[in-house]
């Protein structure tokens, strides 16, 4: 993974699409005056962008439990940007219904909108990748969202994967992090399929909005993964 150069995309996407937000005297925080379908998909990649680096550091760590509960947050952030533009600049209920729930958690406000069903979200990701077999891929799509919500919801089955050791004589919970060499060699693999999604993702949203320069670019860099 080269972080540098998806950070490079993740940046010149949000620059060419949403702009910079402005600085509010008020309320002492920086914030979009509209937060449209635009701005919605350029945070979801600097989410998901950032979300790699900090998996990164807690695979090195042996910290796989929060590195798996935050896999789970990239994954969705990568599935909303498929939802949001699949059917650009068209943009049906349902996409309006997410922006507004987006916008609802302004910055003083908490939202007291419902969010759009996760299963509706992950049906557009899987039209997009698999255009030829959707329903096969939105199981797959569900089975990586249930099995990830397990971390984050701190499963009992997950929690017991931080028990182990070398011998029976040293068998823990690994609070520190699981030193295991062939376990963060599995987990980096992982880390490798996230972020060519997060490009695919990427790559998505300079072809729907016609940002061509960029799109050849990134389509280059897919090709090298």
């Amino acid at each position: 993974m080269d972080f540098d150069k998806i950070c490079y995309f993740a940046e010149k996407l949000q620059t060419q699409l949403a702009g910079p937000p402005k600085w509010s005297k008020a309320k002492q925080v920086f914030e979009y005056e509209e937060i449209n379908i635009k701005v919605v998909v350029s945070l979801k990649i600097i989410r998901a962008v950032q979300g790699l680096k900090s998996i990164e550091i807690l695979c090195n760590n042996g910290l796989f439990i929060d590195m798996q509960a935050l896999w789970r947050c990239v994954h969705d952030c990568v599935a909303e940007v498929f939802f949001l533009i699949e059917k650009y600049p068209e943009q049906d209920p349902s996409v309006e219904k997410f922006i507004n729930y987006f916008s609802s958690f302004t910055i003083d406000n908490d939202s007291d909108l419902n969010p759009v069903e996760s299963k509706k979200i992950q049906a557009a990701m899987s039209r997009v990748i698999n255009e030829k077999n959707p329903s096969g891929t939105r199981d797959m799509i569900r089975k990586i969202y249930e099995t990830y919500s397990g971390y984050i919801h701190a499963n009992y089955v997950h929690i017991m994967e931080m028990y182990s050791g070398e011998s029976e004589n040293n068998l823990s919970f690994n609070l520190s992090g699981i030193p295991s060499l062939n376990k963060k060699k599995e987990r980096f693999s992982l880390l490798e399929e996230l972020s060519k999604s997060v490009v695919h993702a990427m790559y998505f949203i300079a072809f729907k909005f016609e940002l061509e320069d960029l799109r050849k670019e990134i389509f280059e860099y897919y090709k090298s993964l």
